[in-house]
């Protein structure tokens, strides 16, 4: 079990803000986010769709050593983790041409 992990599930149009600062989180539509956001990952593309610069080349390690062990997500998670860091999983559901959702993770800095 990942400590300072929080799953959340939401209605797709749903903001979501930063509870440091209170901005709003657009994911994944924003390229700019509060410098308290590390990282935001798509689960359904498998990809790091916002980086915070100065954590770029944790996350280029974190996906160098990506194996059928610990995907890129969970050695990022592990390097990044500490006492003021959580992350939040946050699934967005609605309707399309029928049930959609899509999931994101959110690293985000509560010192920083």
């Amino acid at each position: 079990m990942i400590e300072n992990f929080m799953h959340i599930k939401l209605k797709e149009d749903t903001n979501i803000y930063c509870p440091v600062c209170g901005e709003t989180l657009s994911v994944p539509f924003e390229t700019d986010h509060c410098n308290h956001v590390l990282f935001i990952y798509s689960s359904d593309t498998d990809e790091f769709v916002y980086v915070l610069e100065q954590n770029q080349q944790i996350i280029d390690k974190s996906i160098k050593e990506a194996d059928a062990r610990y995907s890129a997500l969970e050695n990022a998670i592990g390097y990044l983790k500490s006492t003021t860091v959580i992350f939040f999983e946050v699934t967005f559901s609605g309707i399309a041409c029928g049930p959609a959702s899509y999931t994101f993770t959110i690293g985000i800095d509560l010192a920083n």
